[in-house]
């Protein structure tokens, strides 16, 4: 089966995927430096990922008017 799913519920599925993951690692294995790099790596995905939306969003507001 096919999912049918826009960019922009992709890109939160995925978001939400990696920090389910971070928090998985957390319960595992505690903060150690591995984690702490890892939950940085996440953090610039998720400002990259919200960075784009709103680009595409003010982009799509221009256009409209």
């Amino acid at each position: 089966m096919i999912l049918k799913i826009k960019k922009g519920e992709y890109d939160k599925m995925f978001t939400n995927e990696l920090k389910d993951l971070l928090a998985g690692l957390y319960q595992k294995y505690g903060c150690t430096q591995e984690v702490l790099q890892l939950s940085n790596i996440i953090d610039e995905i998720i400002v990259k990922e919200q960075r784009e939306r709103l680009k595409e969003y003010y982009k799509s507001r221009k256009n409209n008017i």
